[in-house]
């Protein structure tokens, strides 16, 4: 069995529920995770909520409906890297990293997605990576909490499994360690099962569930995200579609076997890019799929 969480980074799902309809639907669904984004929280009295911001959230609220509902928090994600208004400030991305560990700590969980700012990055620079990510993995050290660095198909400092290889190398911390995200790989024009993950797996913190295809209007329902287009590859420049986990590009059976037979112990996250009633729909059926194979209760 695998412990199983949703990811609440769907704007499709916190535009319409507050944390406590997002709770209600992980349980309806036999969940009991929910991987925290900033905009499931509300700001505190007087603040206003800004995308990526940690330091202004109602964190005891927050953990308070949690608890009531029965959800764990098993990670929290930091998406500063999306705010195209204020990622190239490097200063305060460390500030609010820092507060985003402190989230994690006071709502018990273990370890911190993170994003690096693709709006920065235009190549794979060490020493601007350091300057993002060194202060905050000593924080977060110091507080027992794991950083998990997101592989992004867009991101030229990471979208490919070589390029968060040479991450993981260089920092050589148990403490900061890569999200397994295939289809994201797939995206960037590399496979993304086997390829990537034998290249990563000692590296492997973390893992989203989602799978991802070609485009095609007669093949694919609209409803699924779509707006990107693979970054590399012989598909590159062709639109992408998120789709349900066993549906895509991605061997998510074989994977999941792999991930089980080394022993992979932390979360697989369902990520869904879809409308929130053929997102629901997806987790559903993936839901019936992963019991039939003996990996959900």
């Amino acid at each position: 069995m695998f412990k199983l969480a949703l990811s609440g980074t769907n704007p499709k799902f916190y535009e319409k529920y507050d944390l406590k309809g997002i709770c209600g639907f992980i349980k309806s669904i036999g969940l009991d995770a929910l991987e925290v984004v900033d905009a499931n929280l509300e700001p505190l009295k007087g603040t206003e909520r800004v995308m990526g911001v940690w330091s202004n959230l109602d964190i005891a609220g927050a953990k308070k409906i949690l608890d009531e509902m029965g959800v764990m928090t098993p990670v929290v994600q930091f998406r500063y890297a999306f705010n195209k208004e204020i990622s190239a400030d490097a200063e305060r991305h460390v500030k609010e990293f820092k507060a985003s560990i402190d989230a994690a700590v006071q709502l018990g969980a273990k370890k911190v997605l993170h994003y690096l700012c693709f709006e920065v990055f235009k190549t794979q620079d060490m020493q601007l990576i350091h300057a993002y990510c060194d202060e905050p993995l000593r924080y977060a050290q110091s507080k027992g909490i794991y950083l998990v660095m997101e592989n992004e198909f867009e991101n030229a400092a990471n979208q490919t499994p070589e390029k968060m290889l040479a991450i993981m190398e260089e920092f050589n911390n148990p403490y900061f360690l890569t999200n397994y995200d295939a289809p994201n790989y797939e995206m960037a024009g590399c496979e993304g099962y086997p390829y990537a993950y034998n290249m990563l797996k000692d590296y492997i913190g973390y893992v989203h569930l989602k799978n991802v295809c070609v485009y095609k209007p007669k093949f694919c329902d609209s409803r699924y995200e779509i707006g990107h287009t693979i970054s590399g590859g012989m598909y590159e420049g062709l639109p992408i579609a998120f789709v349900s986990a066993f549906e895509g590009s991605v061997n998510i059976p074989a994977l999941l076997k792999r991930l089980k037979d080394d022993n992979y112990d932390f979360y697989l996250t369902f990520e869904p890019h879809a409308e929130l009633e053929l997102a629901m729909e997806d987790i559903k059926k993936d839901m019936v799929v992963l019991k039939k194979l003996g990996y959900a209760k």
